[in-house]
């Protein structure tokens, strides 16, 4: 809240500057709408794309990359009329590359690409514009802007307005990294919390299997003994396993390695993983995406998602339905992502509880530890991408993902 008021306050200022400085009434309005886009969401793929998108319409440019520094390497985050492919994502060199001295530089250039980068290539611009996206005291990426599709000349270009943008841009991102750290001081408060759940979690099973070596070292007939209770301590094994599992998975911080799935190949995989469970249930699963997209992800990350979606949704099927999954996905060029849903028509969940399945530990379910859904949202949202959900009691349920893409061929 705190992180809010003071970003609140700083756009305030920025609004006071600019009409100081006698911005028009639709410039203005382009700063408001900048600062509604920043507090509607902690997405911070989804505030960079619509902010590149809206600075396009406002300087009246074709085409937007925005580059941001992370550990001392340009990484472009966001593009708005370039192709993905190619380009989101790409890191370059702060030291030696183009980007990186006009980065250091901290002004804003009018280039010609002189230079035949990888970069430039792919653009095919053979001029472009570059502002720095810096606070008061820190530079923090560098904007650059072009015409290629149009092929007009960017003499005319409304640099102030583009280093105003920039700069209420460059807010945003600093506000983003602050959510972020507060978020990860809240992971930490989350694990600590977790600890206490650890030990009786554990306790549980252990108990019981205590017992039952006891009683395997007085019992006469050994193979009896397993006959008789073997099926039960294999249960809560198989119990305490996976709540140490679900436990450390949601509490550890996996160092992912990003790079682009092939989706359809993930999603066989994960329905090898589940092939049993689903004939089981009598579940039917149909899949339907799109040939050739692929998803920015760390494959084991994504894959337990993934995985952990599909057996809540196999386990959402009640005795002697005709249950039904449906995986889909398609591209959204214009956000450059790929949209997964996974649509079920099992039990479905009430408005209240609704409201509470990604909160850690909440679970309907008998012998659930309430960590499945709540790694899922970790794992979605450290891939900067989203997660949403929709449901009808007694008619099924409707997971909506949004994960970071790269198109098929420019």
């Amino acid at each position: 809240m705190l992180i809010i008021t003071e970003y609140l306050l700083r756009i305030v200022f920025i609004l006071y500057e600019c009409y100081n400085f006698g911005m028009t009434n639709q410039k203005l309005r382009t700063f408001s709408k900048i600062s509604q886009i920043i507090v509607s969401t902690l997405n911070t793929r989804e505030i960079y794309n619509n902010i590149i998108k809206l600075i396009v319409e406002a300087v009246g440019v074709d085409r937007a990359i925005l580059f941001i520094d992370q550990n001392d390497t340009l990484v472009s985050v966001a593009v708005h009329g370039v192709p993905a492919q190619g380009i989101l994502g790409r890191a370059l060199d702060k030291n030696t590359s183009v980007f990186g001295r006009l980065y250091r530089d901290g002004k804003p250039r009018l280039l010609q690409a002189s230079r035949q980068t990888d970069l430039v290539k792919i653009l095919g611009a053979a001029q472009y514009y570059t502002v720095p996206v810096q606070t008061r005291d820190k530079t923090l990426g560098i904007l650059a802007v072009d015409n290629v599709p149009s092929g007009r000349p960017l003499a005319d270009l409304d640099e102030e307005l583009l280093e105003a943008l920039a700069g209420q841009l460059a807010v945003a991102i600093e506000n983003a990294a602050r959510v972020a750290e507060l978020a990860r001081l809240n992971r930490e408060l989350a694990a600590n919390t977790i600890i206490s759940d650890v030990m009786h979690q554990i306790k549980n099973p252990l108990t019981p299997l205590k017992m039952f070596a006891q009683l395997a070292e007085i019992y006469p007939d050994k193979q009896k003994f397993w006959a008789e209770h073997g099926a039960v301590i294999k249960e809560e094994i198989q119990n305490l396993e996976n709540n140490v599992q679900a436990i450390l998975s949601f509490t550890r911080r996996a160092e992912f390695k990003i790079q682009p799935l092939d989706l359809a190949d993930v999603v066989q995989k994960v329905l090898s993983l589940v092939k049993v469970q689903a004939q089981n249930a009598a579940v039917q699963i149909s899949v339907n995406i799109t040939e050739g997209l692929r998803a920015l992800a760390d494959l084991p990350a994504f894959q337990q998602a993934l995985l952990n979606l599909l057996l809540n949704a196999i386990e959402a099927m009640p005795p002697g339905h005709k249950g039904k999954i449906e995986i889909s996905a398609a591209p959204d060029l214009d956000r450059a992502a790929a949209i997964i849903i996974i649509r079920d028509n099992g039990c479905g969940i009430s408005k209240n509880n609704l409201k509470k399945i990604f909160t850690r530990r909440f679970t309907t379910k008998a012998k659930g530890n309430g960590l499945g859904l709540a790694d899922v949202r970790r794992i979605i949202e450290e891939h900067k991408g989203s997660i949403a959900v929709q449901s009808r009691l007694n008619k099924g349920t409707v997971f909506t993902l949004e994960m970071p893409s790269v198109a098929e061929k420019i």
